[in-house]
């Protein structure tokens, strides 16, 4: 788990090589098969949660480096998959969040379009700190295809579900 957190600030800073090297790092430690006790902080990193890390991770990248943008949409689809059979509904909008993002970088608004309206029609069941900041964060990546009137709408609806500035915010 650490692993992916430190692939993710290397994937900010746009280190392609050091993000996959942490990524590599955390799949191997995730597959090691150990008999020490797992801590309480790590009880719920599952397959599920190494994908979403995963595809967060490269969706990052892909900010700096088009070539992630494959594994992002193939990590966040496979977390989505998995996730179908834990109900973990704010984690599935989350990964749903990463991957319509991914599509936003990736030119494809009419794939972005699609993941995004699936996580707008559950984000107020399953909200919180993290669902905002990753949809305004979709937000400004959707931003280069506003002049599509489907695109124009679809960031309305993000900002209607956006609490205001000032406003008492989930935790």
């Amino acid at each position: 788990m650490l692993s992916t957190v430190e692939a993710w600030a290397l994937a900010s800073l746009g280190r392609s090589e050091a993000t996959r090297r942490a990524l590599g790092e955390a799949e191997e430690l995730f597959a090691e098969d150990t008999d020490r006790p797992v801590p309480s902080w790590m009880q719920l990193f599952n397959e599920a949660e190494l994908h979403g890390m995963q595809a967060l991770v490269y969706r990052t990248l892909a900010e700096h480096d088009a070539r992630a943008a494959p594994s992002a949409v193939h990590h966040a689809t496979e977390a989505i998959r998995l996730r179908q059979r834990t109900g973990r509904e704010r984690s599935a909008l989350l990964d749903r969040i990463t991957l319509a993002s991914v599509h936003w970088i990736a030119g494809d608004p009419d794939a972005a379009l699609a993941q995004a309206g699936r996580a707008l029609g559950s984000i107020h069941q399953t909200s919180s700190k993290r669902t905002w900041d990753r949809l305004r964060e979709m937000h400004r990546l959707s931003a280069r295809h506003q002049g599509l009137p489907a695109v124009a709408e679809l960031r309305d609806r993000i900002r209607e579900a956006l609490p205001a500035p000032g406003a008492a915010r989930p935790i």
